[in-house]
């Protein structure tokens, strides 16, 4: 088993339909890996501490007017996801096979590891995360704010897929109560 925090370098995430929880695979740089478990309830609160958290530390954002506020973060999120699609087009053409690795095989890994709590830290140009199990600390990573929404889409597309209805309290995230307003 690899050594507790795992420093992840990458995130996959999958839904588990018989227990009904968002498995994810964290592997490190050196392809050590460990599986965790996001409950529905823990997945629906991760999801808008993160989109709080990146509304908050917007520096645009929190200098515009309130109404423009959810557009500034959304063009950025948008911005982000294009930027890091781009980022995955560019690796796969230069032979990195879009950043997939092998890491050990699921059945030879620990069994998934329950997480109780997630911390997030922001620092001045990075944001900390850290998986927290029952008594310790399972994984961490830092991530930039493309990193950071990148996840936070994972996360959102990941509880979709499940169909588990998670209430979205950032309206910039929830793209159908958007409205565009050309001038």
């Amino acid at each position: 088993m690899a050594k507790l925090p795992l420093k992840a370098a990458r995130l996959s995430f999958r839904h588990d339909r018989g227990e009904d929880r968002l498995n994810v695979l964290a592997a490190s740089a050196g392809n050590e890996a460990i599986v965790l478990q996001l409950t529905r309830r823990l997945t629906g609160l991760a999801i808008n501490a993160i989109a709080g958290v990146l509304e908050k530390t917007n520096r645009v954002a929190r200098q515009a007017p309130n109404e423009m506020r959810d557009d500034i973060v959304l063009l950025e999120h948008l911005g982000a996801l294009q930027a890091s699609a781009l980022a995955s087009t560019e690796a796969a053409a230069v032979g990195d096979e879009g950043g997939k690795t092998a890491v050990k095989s699921p059945a030879l890994m620990a069994p998934p590891q329950l997480v109780h709590r997630i911390e997030l830290t922001t620092r001045p140009n990075e944001f900390a995360v850290i998986f927290k199990g029952s008594n310790q600390p399972l994984v961490a990573l830092t991530l930039g704010r493309t990193g950071l929404h990148r996840v936070l889409e994972t996360l959102q597309r990941s509880a979709d897929a499940a169909e588990w209805a998670i209430r979205v309290n950032a309206a910039w995230l929830k793209p159908e109560d958007s409205e565009i307003v050309l001038n």
